[in-house]
């Protein structure tokens, strides 16, 4: 865990805690997004999410086992009962899991999903705009690794984010997880590296493979499934990820002879969109002063991101149909980022189109991510935000932790940060099933959509919010 302290326009500590698995979130090389022709807001007739079902709290988890939320312990105890908001977030999640399913980032699937998000808003009274963007996609489908003496000899990959495009073609070399002990004497000059995921991040073991001479990287699950792996920069050799059954395969290919391995990291240019609703403020007292609360609404390829993002387009969701007939003194913004998973394209995108003055309006942003799964609420981000959030939820009864959080990458808020922004992150603190297929709705715990709901919704209707950011 790491906490960075960054200094920002009104030159007070903001404290910024990372969350690893955030694919996207792994702020790489990924070229910037440019804008796109704009399109019209479709005409769906707005669909409400269906009726909160019983919570469903987790069965198991990474963390080890997380205590129920029940009124009283033991194995007989009844979970505790659920806010209004907490049963309105989890009716939109389920809606998200079950009916849109796997919402990969600049995909036909994200787009649906960003129309639906799109009718909902305006359903509930707010001015809405998809806001397009192109971005260069590593592309799976066009992607390759050949095995030769393997069948079939063509296996499905997936590009680590930040892996240049290129062709390589050599023996192949199995060196485990990339340790300094697991390279060969001779080095590794025209092989292709065939690494097993774990211990070491993805970004050093394809660095130490490329500085040993290999010109391609192949890294294999250590768990069933394949996955989305993220280098936090651009690498110097193209890397692909594989499963744990085709990594295992190949390894026992090796142990009856040599091997030889053709790789290909291709890329294409695909549309992504930003789904943006306005709630203007009353009255000129506060000027053109705004509060942004945003999440990523896409998810990794084959996913359908129950916790990563569904918790926390389905909390943005649930704070827009409760303020929908507030009045407030300052603009709120309902943002959906897209393509998040390829390195926070969509929040880099929405922030660099702002004008430095409306860059300055933004008094807050809020931003929800990967917030359904743990033992209770987090929060990180600017201190001012994070002792007003402790403030307010000692108020309204909610149990959070401040700071936390995992080393590497990052979230949508990382973007707003970087132009001065205040920042607060909503999160949970078990990530374990994020990016893989186990990240479904059962792990999700209805009532740590509520918490994070709830005390954005005391921090919105706090006069303490504009004192604290003066």
């Amino acid at each position: 865990m790491c906490s960075t302290f960054i200094s920002r326009r009104r030159a007070s500590a903001l404290l910024i805690s990372t969350i690893v698995l955030f694919v996207a979130a792994c702020s790489g090389s990924t070229p910037t997004p440019v804008p796109a022709t704009a399109i019209p807001i479709p005409t769906v007739s707005p669909t409400a999410p269906p009726p909160s079902p019983t919570p469903i709290l987790p069965t198991a988890t990474a963390e080890a086992t997380l205590p129920p939320r029940t009124t009283e312990p033991g194995p007989t105890a009844t979970p505790a009962p659920l806010s209004p908001l907490a049963e309105t977030a989890f009716g939109y999640l389920k809606f998200l899991v079950e009916e849109l399913g796997p919402r990969e980032s600049a995909t036909e699937q994200e787009l649906a999903a960003a129309e639906y998000l799109a009718s909902q808003l305006e359903g509930l009274g707010y001015s809405v705009e998809l806001q397009p963007f192109t971005i260069t996609n590593l592309s799976p489908e066009l992607s390759s690794l050949t095995i030769d003496g393997l069948e079939p000899q063509s296996l499905a990959v997936i590009p680590l984010i930040s892996s240049p495009e290129g062709e390589a073609s050599g023996g192949l070399v199995a060196i485990g997880l990339a340790r300094e002990g697991d390279f060969p004497l001779e080095g590794l000059t025209g092989k292709v590296a065939l690494i097993q995921r774990g211990l070491i991040p993805f970004q050093e073991k394809v660095d130490r493979a490329a500085a040993a001479g290999a010109i391609a990287a192949v890294i294999y699950n250590n768990i069933p499934d394949n996955f989305q792996g993220v280098m936090p920069r651009s690498a110097a050799i193209p890397a692909l990820a594989i499963s744990q059954g085709d990594g295992e395969r190949i390894e026992a290919l090796l142990e009856s002879g040599a091997v030889t391995a053709s790789v290909s990291v291709k890329a294409t240019v695909e549309t992504s969109h930003n789904v943006v609703a306005t709630k203007p403020g009353s009255g000129s007292a506060t000027g053109n002063k705004s509060v942004v609360l945003g999440g990523h609404y896409d998810t990794v390829p084959n996913v359908a991101g129950a916790n990563d993002n569904s918790s926390g387009t389905a909390v943005v969701l649930a704070l827009a149909q409760e303020l929908a007939q507030d009045t407030l003194p300052f603009t709120v913004r309902f943002i959906a980022f897209g393509s998040e998973e390829l390195g926070l394209l969509g929040s880099q995108h929405y922030v660099e189109s702002l004008s430095d003055e409306e860059q300055q309006g933004i008094i807050a942003m809020f931003n929800f991510d990967a917030l359904g799964s743990g033992r209770q609420a987090g929060v990180l981000g600017d201190v001012e935000l994070i002792n007003l959030a402790l403030e307010q939820a000692d108020k309204v009864g909610i149990s959070v932790r401040a700071g936390g959080g995992l080393q590497g990458g990052g979230s949508d808020h990382i973007n707003f940060s970087r132009v001065g922004i205040p920042v607060l992150m909503f999160y949970a603190p078990d990530f374990s099933r994020i990016h893989t297929s186990s990240d479904r709705l059962e792990f999700v715990r209805p009532g740590l959509l509520g918490d994070a709901a709830e005390l954005a919704l005391a921090l919105i209707k706090s006069p303490d919010l504009l004192i604290a950011l003066d």
